[in-house]
């Protein structure tokens, strides 16, 4: 599986939790958050509720599934979905590599729980 630091230019930081990988891009303004997650088949971020921004999410790489407030989206490359502050969410990857940068107002951090941690 490629990395998502060798997706992404150099001054990007690369965290990894299980086989999930949370890339943050160098800051672009003062004012968004990008993110870029990296998915193995099945796994994905577990359904939790966002009541402070709305997020923009684009698929980059393979498909996955967005679920927003119950209801299934398809999200490969070339698409994007927009996700409402207050709105449950949570995203599940259907093939080996899902890739996708979400895109969000600035605020503090947040790791949201994985939906199926390596070795659950």
């Amino acid at each position: 599986m490629t990395s998502a630091a060798a997706i992404l230019p150099a001054g990007c930081t690369c965290s990894k939790m299980s086989s999930k990988e949370t890339t943050s891009l160098p800051d672009p303004s003062d004012d968004l958050d990008i993110n870029l997650l990296v998915f193995a088949a099945d796994e994905g971020v577990a359904e939790h509720v966002n009541d402070q921004v709305d997020v923009l999410l684009v698929g980059i790489a393979g498909a996955g599934t967005v679920t927003i407030d119950g209801r299934q989206h398809e999200l490969r490359a070339g698409r994007a979905v927009v996700v409402p502050k207050g709105s449950s969410r949570g995203t599940r990857a259907l093939t080996e590599r899902f890739a996708y940068p979400t895109c969000h107002r600035r605020r503090p951090g947040l790791i949201p729980a994985l939906a199926n941690p390596a070795g659950a």
